[in-house]
């Protein structure tokens, strides 16, 4: 359990006392699960890679895609360049005060954002 409570402390929050108890546990749960090595074990070991990039341009209709602002996983410049490959369909935007886990960390933030994008607001 401790891996999974590590990870999140260290680079899905940002404020690591917003870690809720049941999401660690669903960790270590889909960290037992059959062919864990392949999946869960190396995303949070940091060893999973794939670039998304080239199926951007495939996207045909409104995407909004979110960030923590303080994200560590992906890079700010690499965030920016993966909307810009799409910017017509590809809206961009960041939950402040968050890294990856910003729908836990900052619901209502992130709640906010999506009803942004699906009415139409301005950011």
């Amino acid at each position: 359990m401790a891996i999974y409570r590590s990870w999140f402390t260290k680079r899905g929050f940002f404020n690591p006392e917003l870690v809720p108890d049941d999401l660690v546990q669903a960790g270590l749960e889909s960290g037992r699960k059959p062919n864990a090595a392949c999946s869960a074990l190396p995303f949070v070991g940091g060893s999973l890679r794939y670039d998304i990039a080239p199926l951007l341009n495939e996207i045909n209709i409104p995407t909004l895609a979110l960030w923590g602002d303080h994200e560590t996983l992906i890079a700010p410049l690499v965030r920016s360049r993966l909307g810009d490959l799409n910017k017509r369909h590809i809206e961009v935007r960041t939950i402040p005060n968050c890294r990856s886990s910003f729908e836990n960390e900052a619901p209502n933030a992130t709640a906010e954002a999506m009803l942004q994008f699906l009415t139409n607001e301005p950011n």
